[in-house]
């Protein structure tokens, strides 16, 4: 099963950078995506050979792979041949009616596409609950 806090962090690039059959198994405080093409959303263009470093849930800096210099206690990531983008958004999405254990894989199968949020078109009790319980770390 894949770790929560490592599901949010970074697979809102998983489209493009993991495909949709991967995901990250280790959680670290510091993680760095080396030598990785990002796709920038202010502009036409990608930015190539960079490092992308991650403190505590949040992007801390992102430089010219030669410029920025991995802190030996990140989890280095290899980027070659990968790009990063920004998190998709799915504005109509239908969870199961009944079943938490099918409303964590369809929230899964979102995610391993590179979907980081959705929204619902019901809110039943059962998942207004599981929104919670995600909120809270506890899903």
């Amino acid at each position: 099963m894949i770790q929560k806090r490592t599901m949010l962090l970074y697979l809102f690039c998983t489209t493009l950078f993991f495909g949709p059959a991967s995901a990250l198994g280790q959680s670290s405080e510091c993680s760095a995506f080396v030598a990785v093409a990002v796709v920038v959303m202010d502009r036409e263009q990608i930015l190539r050979n960079q490092r992308v470093l991650f403190r505590d849930g949040r992007i801390a800096e992102i430089a010219s792979a030669q410029q920025v210099k991995v802190p030996s206690n990140c989890t280095s990531i290899d980027g070659h041949s990968r790009y990063l983008i920004p998190g998709l958004v799915d504005s109509h999405v239908h969870l199961p009616l009944v079943g938490r254990i099918d409303h964590l894989l369809v929230l899964q199968l979102l995610l391993a596409n590179g979907v980081t949020t959705g929204i619902n078109t019901e809110g039943s009790p059962a998942i207004l609950d599981l929104r919670n319980q995600i909120r809270a770390w506890e899903a």
